[in-house]
């Protein structure tokens, strides 16, 4: 999805106050759907193994987060579908991204802090 190297203009102090915003609204929207949800072998039969298990909350709020400082540094939104994301992850970006533009008029414009 992105690039390794320097990052981006106020990325830094961006992600200070965008982490609990972006939590916020995953936990109030229900980012995470049904648990159990994905396997779907027989009954008894262990889950294939897999060398790291992302939870889907983690995956979610990743892709809401990316999302997210791009609608917020071009102040636009994209189709859902073209972002990758569910129309449930959709509703997340919008939520996280009103939040964070209400922080922004309280706090002023974002500044790079390294």
């Amino acid at each position: 999805m992105g690039t390794q190297g320097a990052p981006r203009p106020g990325a830094t102090a961006l992600g200070s106050w965008l982490g609990p915003v972006l939590l916020a609204g995953v936990l109030t929207a229900g980012c995470g759907g049904a648990a159990g949800a994905g396997h779907s072998a027989a009954p008894g039969t262990p889950p294939p193994p897999s060398p790291r298990v992302t939870p889907r909350e983690e995956l979610c709020a990743r892709i809401v987060a990316h999302w997210a400082l791009r609608v917020l540094d071009g102040d636009t939104y994209g189709d859902y579908q073209s972002m990758g994301l569910s129309n449930g992850q959709y509703e997340i970006l919008r939520r996280v991204v009103d939040a964070a533009r209400s922080v922004r008029q309280r706090q002023g414009p974002w500044r790079r802090t390294s």
